[in-house]
């Protein structure tokens, strides 16, 4: 990641208050297809986040950060559908300001990849923490309706 103070090329290139407000934009448009535990006031917050986090991991495309931020994305409970609409975003933003920046495409590829693996994996564990929760529920009431009493 970027050290705090130091310049970084995107800067130059691409705006990225611009690139969050797009990025809000698109959430805010899919912010009803989360689940509820997403506000839409914190859309706004999560567009400046995504775009930060995509300009500190610029010139290291392959930063974890991208990954981690697709998991917390998960954890807020970010549906799938704004992920998606927001990755591309993303790719489109950067496609079409790609000159001179010419990998920046590749480089929003690489990124969109690492937040997807993230988000996936994320969504993935709780889903399976949520089976896990339904079928010890399951079991104890099957428990207590056999030791019932006929």
């Amino acid at each position: 990641m970027s050290e705090a103070g130091s310049h970084n090329p995107l800067s130059d290139h691409l705006d990225q208050a611009m690139l969050a407000d797009e990025l809000s934009t698109v959430l805010r448009e899919t912010v009803f297809s989360s689940s509820l535990r997403v506000s839409p006031r914190r859309v706004a917050e999560i567009g400046k986040q995504f775009a930060l986090v995509f300009f500190e991991c610029y010139d290291h495309a392959d930063d974890p950060a991208a990954q981690a931020y697709g998991q917390q994305l998960a954890n807020e409970g970010l549906g799938p559908r704004s992920v998606l609409r927001a990755v591309a975003a993303l790719q489109r933003i950067c496609t079409e300001r790609s000159n001179p920046l010419k990998d920046l495409p590749f480089v929003a590829s690489i990124f969109s990849c690492n937040l997807l693996d993230g988000y996936i994996a994320a969504r993935e564990k709780r889903l399976l923490e949520d089976q896990e929760r339904s079928r010890k529920a399951e079991l104890a009431v099957m428990g207590r309706q056999q030791s019932m009493p006929d």
